[in-house]
């Protein structure tokens, strides 16, 4: 009788410790839930984490140095010293837009600044690209300079832009961006792309 108890006693203790069929579907049936709500929130956030906007010029004239202006040769002046240069401003951005405040846009020769410009801030919807145009005046010190017929510039673009992430808006990301621009005898780019605005270092 007292094996019959404790045999009895055994079986009601492993059945407590043991866990039930149905027990064990609601466990893994919770935890698959779980990483599927992990895996939807990482694509969620792989979504909506912003991307830098691309900067890129492409095209530069610069009369001063353009071939066909043969007065510019013999009295090394010209009558116009104004560098045109055309930028294109792309969002990379799916579902996110970007606010720009003001652009400010310097002109460097080696390490003296040719002209600075400003352009107006905007805002830019998901994948549309923005074509800008800035004419900068440099004086005729900048040509009197140049004693062979190119001249490598630098442009440096710093603005700050918040990213509008569905009806929020980021906190402001200072951009600091430069590039070289080397310009021929006849004024243009040399580059036969467009040349994409990097950090500065």
């Amino acid at each position: 009788m007292f094996k019959q108890f404790f045999t009895k006693t055994m079986s009601f203790k492993m059945a407590l410790l043991m866990p039930s069929k149905s027990l064990v579907s609601v466990c893994f049936w919770l935890l698959k839930v779980v990483v599927l709500l992990c895996m939807v929130f990482v694509v969620i956030w792989l979504s909506l984490r912003p991307k830098i906007p691309v900067f890129k010029v492409t095209n530069a004239y610069a009369p001063a140095l353009d071939g066909l202006n043969s007065t510019f040769y013999r009295s090394k002046v010209s009558k116009n010293n104004s560098i045109s240069l055309q930028f294109e401003i792309s969002n990379p951005n799916k579902r996110i837009g970007i606010y720009y405040g003001d652009i400010y846009i310097t002109l460097y020769s080696g390490h003296s600044v040719i002209s600075s410009k400003p352009l107006p801030g905007f805002y830019q919807g998901y994948k549309i690209s923005t074509v800008a145009s800035v004419f900068a005046d440099a004086d005729q010190k900048t040509w009197r300079g140049v004693k062979e017929k190119h001249i490598n510039l630098t442009v440096r673009l710093q603005t700050a832009v918040q990213y509008k992430i569905l009806r929020s808006k980021s906190k402001h990301h200072f951009m600091d961006l430069e590039a070289y621009i080397p310009i021929g005898p006849d004024g243009r780019i040399l580059e036969e792309d467009d040349v994409k605005l990097h950090r500065k270092v």
